[in-house]
């Protein structure tokens, strides 16, 4: 077997099975024993167990099997569980936005030490070194700052969060600096690329200051000794927009956009289940016949890529949208298609958007 895929609905005591094998099998050549704690699969003369740990399968519960290509798939009943997910003896209602331990992304630089940014891909120095005298975190990119005073009178909230020459404000996948000690650059329209290598680092933002992304460039640390730091990665910023996100929505759609001179580019995502429980064959261990699963968390999503810019309808009130750089769309929509390989053809899509996973753990 090559990818072993088990959807836990434990609150409908079912399961969902998708089995990618080797080679190609028919469904005459399958058998399929439910036990009590494990799955025994018969294809000609091999026998394999996958056992399923802190679940008790109800072995004469088989449904739904299909077998195509290189796919088994069905479905199982589970017996009730005391988990805090599972019981139909007790309802249990809990906080799951607790659970979700969202990391900020950002590494702080150290205040009031020698700093250089770098372009991440050829290393070409874009400003002098800096003594950052502040280094903040950005407001909720949802604030409204005039929420902030009691006195609304005489205050210009724009010009507040306008950084100084030694200020960066940083957010989960961005920063904002003052454009006065950026240099090496060029600017196509609002967008602001390296000289050098044409990377896309960010944009221009308002009051003049540049917003650039973390996944695009390093930090040249000078303390006791020369360190250059990786502010982020792409796939981590992605992922962290879509925690963020549902550490604060219950239900909704996530637009992420890179409105580029030359061309747009977006994903949307739709959360389905914000916390499914999936076993999968990460961290295989095989002992005679024997496959030991890995469980995780993940939200269940439907998604989808374009290069138009996305206009949203008139009644769509639950969409955020976030601007973010191409190579965090890159990265998000290349980690979405790996999980979309665990579903087969029939499974993969529903209309015009794919199906898959992301990991919230």
């Amino acid at each position: 077997m090559e990818l072993i895929t088990i959807e836990l609905r434990p609150r409908l005591r079912s399961c969902t099975v998708f089995l990618f094998m080797q080679r190609s099998i028919s469904l005459d050549k399958v058998q399929i024993k439910l036990l009590e704690a494990s799955i025994v699969l018969l294809i000609g003369e091999n026998v394999t167990s996958i056992i399923l740990p802190n679940i008790k399968i109800v072995p004469t519960s088989l449904s739904s099997l299909s077998v195509v290509d290189r796919w088994v798939c069905f479905r199982l009943h589970t017996q009730p569980s005391d988990s805090e997910f599972g019981s139909f003896q007790r309802e249990v209602i809990t906080d799951t936005k607790a659970q979700f331990n969202i990391l900020e992304s950002k590494r702080k630089i150290i205040k009031n030490s020698k700093c250089t940014i770098l372009c991440m891909c050829c290393k070409n120095v874009f400003c002098n070194e800096l003594y950052f005298q502040r280094v903040l975190p950005f407001p909720n990119i949802d604030f409204d700052p005039s929420e902030w005073f009691c006195s609304k009178n005489d205050i210009d909230f724009a010009s507040l969060l306008h950084p100084n020459e030694l200020d960066l404000f940083y957010g989960p996948y961005f920063s904002i600096i003052n454009s006065n000690i950026f240099y090496n650059y060029k600017k196509n329209k609002k967008d602001i690329l390296c000289n050098r290598c044409l990377l896309n680092v960010g944009l221009e933002d308002k009051g003049n200051s540049f917003k650039i992304w973390d996944c695009c460039i390093d930090y040249k640390l000078e303390t006791d000794e020369i360190i250059i730091e990786e502010a982020s990665n792409p796939l981590h910023d992605f992922i962290t927009i879509i925690k963020s996100f549902i550490s604060n929505n219950t239900f909704g759609e996530i637009i992420l956009e890179c409105l580029l001179t030359k061309q747009s580019h977006y994903i949307v995502i739709k959360p389905m289940d914000m916390r499914l429980g999936i076993l999968t064959e990460g961290n295989v261990k095989c002992n005679n016949d024997k496959i030991n699963l890995k469980e995780t968390f993940v939200i269940k999503v439907l998604y989808k890529y374009g290069t138009d810019k996305m206009i949203l309808p008139k009644d769509c009130i639950n969409a955020k949208n976030y601007e973010v750089s191409l190579s965090i769309i890159e990265a998000g929509f290349n980690y979405l298609l790996l999980s979309t390989k665990r579903f087969p053809k029939d499974y993969k899509t529903i209309e015009d958007y794919y199906i898959g996973y992301i990991n919230i753990e």
